[in-house]
């Protein structure tokens, strides 16, 4: 009587776990379709806004003049007012750095060759 109930326990810890592994398996099945929908949800928009990453001033600009149409379209409001003093004050830092940009990138091709001479002397 006692193997009796030590596999009836046995067999229960199965059906158990192997319901648990069938559980989380559609848990992994679940968020791995999520994870493929939020991959494509963000190309359309991606695509639909010219969008090609953080990695330059001009990628950042586009952004800036996108959250701004987005800003000029709401209903006029004090809220809406301190966003576009906020995104005004963003893309003024934008135009120095990128003015900045240009100029360091203008002095480095007229001094190239006294810059790599002058960094062979040291």
């Amino acid at each position: 009587m006692m193997v009796v109930a030590a596999t009836h326990h046995q067999a229960s810890s199965r059906t158990i776990a192997s319901g648990t592994t069938r559980r989380r398996a559609k848990k992994l099945q679940k968020r791995a379709a999520l994870g493929g929908q939020r991959r494509r949800r963000e190309r359309v928009v991606a695509g639909a806004y010219e969008f090609n990453g953080l990695e330059s001033i001009k990628d950042l600009r586009r952004i800036l003049e996108v959250a701004v149409i987005d800003v000029l379209g709401l209903e006029n409001s004090i809220a809406r007012g301190r966003a576009l003093v906020n995104l005004v004050q963003v893309g003024a830092r934008l135009l120095e750095v990128g003015e900045l940009e240009d100029r360091l990138a203008t002095l480095e091709h007229a001094m190239g060759p006294r810059l790599k001479t002058a960094g062979r002397s040291r």
